[in-house]
C-alpha cells in the first residue's frame, strides 16, 4: 500500500524560468547546499526573519560503506534478553524471549502471535499482553512493534503521554506530508527502527529523501519538511533595492514549497514503480520524467533539475534519485527487464539462436526484435 496515489490532471505547467528569474537555480542544490544558502541569506536579507532546521538523524548516510557485523545487534539482543530475565520468569520468560528472538534485524516483530501461543499452550490474549510489555517498558523503547505505525504510537506516548489526538495529527501528518511546526518537531525526535544501526552518528553526508517500509506500508519522508523559512510577507519597501530583496525573499520560499511538493510525488512515483526493486532484487521498471511532471503539474525541466544530485535513501540502499527514472523500450519494458527476461530465456538453453530467443519471448507477450536480443545477449556476456 502507497501512502497517496498519485493523481495525474491536465493543468497548465507552472513555468518557474519566467516567474523565478534567477532563483530558479535552487532547485538544483541538494539539502545541505540549501541550507548554506538559507543561512547566508538569513544574514544578508532583512526579509528573511529566520532559517528553523531540524535533521532527523535517520537523512544521514554512514562513512563507513563496509558490510554490517552482527556484533552490535547481538550485544543490543543480549541486553533485551537480560532485561527480560530481570522482568519475567518461569513460562513468561520463555514467552517473551520467544517473542524476541522471532523480531527481525530491525527489531519489528514479524512473526505470529498464534503460533507461539499454541507453542506454549496459551491464549493469544497472553502472548499478546507481553508482547505489549516489551514493546512499552523493556529499553530501547518499542522493539516487538509490528510495524512502523505502532512503533511510532508507541514513541508519542513516551513523549506526549497525554495527548492522544496529538499523536493522531502526527501519525496523519506522516502519511500525508502536511507538517504543522509543532508536528515537525515531534516528527525530528522519532526513530524509524527499534534497533538502529550502529554508527549513523559518523555521518558525513545526508540523503534528500527517505523511503521507508515497515512490512505493510511505505512512508515516504524529505528532509527539507524539517526546513523551514519565516519571512515578512507583508513587508512594504520604498526603493528598488529593499523591493528586490523582498522579491528574492518571497521566490525562495515559494521554491522551497515546490522542492517539497515534487520530490513527495517523486518518492511516491518511486515507491509505486519500482517497489519489485526496493523489496526484492527485481529489474526496475519504466518510469520517465515527464509522468512525474505531469502528476506535480510542473515542468520536466523542473522535475530533471530537482532529481539531479539528490539521493534517496531506501530498503534497498541509498541511490541517486536519477537512478529510479528509466526509458521505455521499443517492446514497452524497461531496459533491466528485457535483459532479465532474455537471461531466464537462455539459462535453460545457452545454444539456442537469438531468432529462437525473440520468438520465445513473444510467446511470454514481450514483442522484441532478433537484433535487440543480440545486442541485450552481448551485454550479458551470454553469447
Amino acid at each position: 500500500m502507497v501512502r497517496g496515489e498519485l493523481k495525474t490532471t491536465v493543468k497548465p505547467k507552472l513555468s518557474l524560468s519566467v516567474l523565478l528569474k534567477q532563483d530558479v537555480e535552487l532547485l538544483t542544490k541538494n539539502s545541505e547546499q540549501l541550507e548554506q544558502i538559507l543561512e547566508e541569506e538569513e544574514k544578508q536579507n532583512p526579509y528573511i526573519t529566520h532559517v528553523i532546521k531540524r535533521t532527523p538523524r535517520w537523512f544521514f548516510q554512514e562513512q563507513d560503506k563496509k558490510p554490517k557485523e552482527p556484533v552490535a545487534r547481538n550485544s543490543l539482543m543480549e541486553e533485551i534478553s537480560k532485561q527480560i530475565s530481570l522482568e519475567f520468569d518461569h513460562i513468561d520468560k520463555e514467552i517473551a524471549l520467544e517473542i524476541l528472538y522471532r523480531c527481525d534485524e530491525s527489531g519489528f516483530f514479524k512473526d505470529s502471535i498464534e503460533e507461539i501461543a499454541r507453542l506454549y499452550g496459551v491464549s493469544s490474549e497472553y502472548v499478546e499482553d507481553i508482547r505489549e510489555f516489551i514493546m512499552t517498558e523493556i529499553e530501547p523503547v518499542g522493539v516487538a512493534s509490528r510495524n512502523l505505525e505502532e512503533f511510532i504510537k508507541v514513541q508519542l506516548q513516551e513523549m506526549y503521554p497525554k495527548q492522544v489526538e496529538f499523536h493522531e495529527r502526527v501519525l496523519n501528518a506522516i502519511k500525508t506530508g502536511k507538517l504543522d511546526e509543532d508536528v515537525k518537531e515531534a516528527i525530528s525526535h522519532l526513530r524509524l527502527k527499534p534497533i538502529e544501526d550502529e554508527g549513523s552518528a559518523s555521518a558525513v553526508a545526508r540523503v534528500d529523501l527517505l523511503l521507508e517500509h515497515d512490512g505493510e506500508n511505505w512512508y515516504i519522508f524529505i528532509q527539507e519538511d524539517f526546513l523551514e523559512l519565516k519571512i515578512e510577507e507583508d513587508a512594504h519597501p520604498q526603493d528598488d533595492i529593499e523591493k528586490e530583496k523582498l522579491r528574492r525573499a518571497k521566490n525562495i520560499k515559494l521554491i522551497l514549497d515546490i522542492r517539497r511538493r515534487v520530490l513527495r510525488h517523486i518518492g511516491e512515483a518511486i515507491v509505486k514503480r519500482q517497489e519489485g526493486f526496493l523489496l526484492r532484487d527485481e529489474p526496475l521498471k519504466t518510469l520517465t520524467v515527464k509522468e512525474v511532471a505531469e502528476s506535480s503539474q510542473v515542468s520536466m525541466s523542473t522535475v530533471s533539475r530537482i532529481i539531479n544530485s539528490r539521493y534517496a535513501k531506501t530498503p534497498a540502499g541509498i541511490y541517486p534519485l536519477r537512478f529510479f527514472f528509466v526509458k521505455e523500450s521499443k517492446g514497452g519494458m524497461s531496459k533491466e527487464e528485457l535483459m532479465r527476461a532474455i537471461k531466464e530465456v537462455l539459462q535453460e538453453n545457452t545454444s539456442i539462436s537469438d531468432g529462437k530467443v525473440a520468438q520465445m519471448l513473444k510467446g511470454r507477450g514481450i514483442d522484441i526484435a532478433r537484433r535487440t536480443v543480440a545486442k541485450y545477449r552481448k551485454l550479458l556476456g551470454l553469447r
